[in-house]
C-alpha cells in the first residue's frame, strides 16, 4: 500500500508546487464610495460621457451627474416625484424622489432600469428609461450640449419582465 500511495502524494505535491508558482500575485483595488444624492429617483444607473468632455457621467433617474466629481447635477427630464415625510416631531416634509431610505419605508421607483445607447446614430449616447413592468418606455435623445430637457421619443408599448435587457440583435 505504500508503494501505491507514494506516487499519488508526489504528484499532489508536484501540482500544488506548480500552481503556486504560476498562481498571480492578488492585487487589492481601492475604490472611493461616492453618493451621488440621498434622494431615490431609480432601481439603477448607467454611465457614459454624456457631454463628451472626456469624463464618465453618470445617469440616475431624471439626473445627469457631470464626472469626474459628479458634484454637478442637470436634470435631463422632468423631476416630478416627492413624498411626505413624516419627522419625530410628527410634521411632515415633501421630500424630492421616491419612497426609499430616506421615508424609512420600502417603495419602488418610476425608473427600473436604465440603458445608454446612441439610438439616432448622431454619434452622442442617449438615455432609455425602462419603467414598471408593462408601461411605456421612452428614450431621450441627447441634444449635443444644448440646456433644458431632453427631447422625449416613444420607444416600446411596454416592457415586460422587472429586468429585460438591451441588445443590438442586428449587429
Amino acid at each position: 500500500m505504500n508503494r501505491l500511495l507514494r506516487p499519488v502524494l508526489l504528484a499532489t505535491f508536484a501540482g500544488l508546487a506548480v500552481a503556486s508558482i504560476s498562481a498571480k500575485e492578488y492585487v487589492v483595488h481601492e475604490w472611493k464610495k461616492i453618493r451621488l444624492t440621498d434622494q431615490f429617483w431609480a432601481e439603477g444607473a448607467y454611465a457614459a460621457d454624456f457631454d463628451k468632455d472626456g469624463h464618465g457621467d453618470v445617469v440616475y433617474g431624471p439626473y445627469l451627474f457631470a464626472g469626474p466629481t459628479f458634484e454637478k447635477r442637470r436634470e435631463f427630464r422632468p423631476a416630478t416625484a416627492s413624498f411626505e415625510l413624516k419627522k419625530p416631531d410628527s410634521s411632515t416634509e415633501k421630500v424630492p424622489g421616491f419612497k426609499g431610505e430616506l421615508s424609512g419605508a420600502n417603495g419602488y421607483s418610476d425608473n427600473f432600469l436604465t440603458y445608454v445607447h446612441d439610438l439616432n446614430g448622431d454619434g452622442w449616447d442617449d438615455v432609455i428609461a425602462v419603467p414598471w413592468p408593462g408601461k411605456v418606455t421612452y428614450w431621450y435623445e441627447n441634444p449635443k450640449g444644448a440646456k433644458g430637457h431632453w427631447k422625449q421619443h416613444f420607444a416600446f408599448d411596454k416592457a415586460d419582465n422587472e429586468s429585460p435587457m438591451l441588445t443590438d440583435l442586428t449587429g
